[in-house]
């Protein structure tokens, strides 16, 4: 391994905004419902060949309760109508104690055959009835670029 890829993983790949930050509350806001990111244009990164996709998370759970998440990396050729490139079924990805809890769920993605638009959609569930809380913010890192970023 490179002694660069050690010491200074910053150039080997790009950071990128992938969704707004969202807050969902157990039986209310957001709840159940899935939520997208923004169209990102992989072109405009150097065509990364992969992704991971990061889904940083603070939920808040009760005793006996869960936050399930399913998501996908959806593509598109012309940025307005996306279909799943790699859908996750929703599974739980915190169980609850009843305190606050902060967790990263990564999918990582060959990009080889995607189309030049990407963003995220998920849908978060919390199952208890009022108190759970969670907030989930998307992010994007490329790799594999044909043209390294600038650092």
């Amino acid at each position: 391994m490179s002694v660069s890829l050690q010491k200074n993983i910053g150039a080997y790949i790009s950071t990128v905004y992938a969704g707004d930050v969202d807050s969902i509350v157990a039986g209310g806001a957001g709840n159940g419902v899935e939520a997208y990111g923004p169209a990102v244009d992989r072109f405009a990164f150097g065509e990364p060949l992969s992704v991971a996709v990061a889904y940083a998370i603070k939920a808040t759970v009760a005793n006996g309760k869960t936050l399930s998440l399913g998501y996908s990396l959806q593509h598109s050729t012309d940025g307005v109508n996306f279909t799943d490139y790699a859908p996750v079924a929703a599974a739980v990805v915190a169980n609850g104690n009843g305190a606050a809890q902060d967790l990263v769920i990564k999918q990582s993605v060959d990009l080889t055959g995607a189309e030049r638009y990407i963003r995220v959609a998920y849908t978060p569930t919390l199952n208890a009835t009022a108190t759970d809380t969670a907030v989930i913010a998307p992010l994007f890192v490329f790799g594999g670029e044909d043209t390294l970023p600038a650092v």
